[in-house]
């Protein structure tokens, strides 16, 4: 028992205080678990993600290097991307799908072939094989362009040489070099 007969006003006064504080703790410790499991449920309720909707440009979905990137969804009741070979195209070891068919172009000199903002790719034109497709900063600072360039064969039909030639002896070989201007 607490309190005896024997014991004197402020013992029981101390009791009583004691007590208060120990009731007073499991309260705030009682109230501090209950808000505590109140968030992690709020942390832990599943929120439904979803992509942005495609532009008919844009890839929904793209394979490479083995693995696969869904990327936006298509516009329409059913969002889902669809894998028939006639909504999709293979560039450069990639294979594009797209929400709905396309006839995609083949690329000139200096076109964007394709455009990367953030993870949304948009293809604008196939690139030729004997084509380099070279990055490029967009305008905008979170995207790129990869332009279609020819290759160049000769440097010398491409860009107006001013030339100088150094000789140079190494080991016996003669080696010239050209400084470009204009490049």
């Amino acid at each position: 028992m607490i309190c005896s007969s024997n014991s004197t006003f402020g013992e029981k006064k101390l009791v009583l205080e004691t007590l208060v504080q120990m009731s007073t703790t499991y309260m705030a410790a009682g109230i501090t678990i209950v808000l505590a499991l109140n968030s992690m449920s709020e942390a832990m309720r599943l929120r439904e993600y979803r992509r942005p909707v495609c532009s008919p440009e844009q890839s929904c979905f793209y394979e490479a290097f083995g693995m696969v990137f869904a990327l936006c969804d298509c516009p329409g009741e059913d969002r889902s991307c669809p894998q028939e070979e006639e909504h999709s195209i293979e560039h450069r070891g990639t294979m594009y799908s797209f929400c709905e068919a396309r006839d995609i172009p083949l690329c000139k000199d200096g076109d964007i072939s394709t455009s990367v903002k953030g993870i949304q790719t948009a293809v604008h034109c196939i690139c030729p094989d004997q084509n380099e497709l070279v990055q490029m900063p967009g305008e905008q600072k979170d995207r790129t362009n990869y332009v279609c360039r020819q290759p160049y064969h000769g440097i010398d039909d491409i860009v107006e040489l001013k030339t100088t030639t150094v000789q140079q002896f190494s080991a016996g070989s003669k080696r010239v070099f050209r400084v470009f201007h204009n490049c």
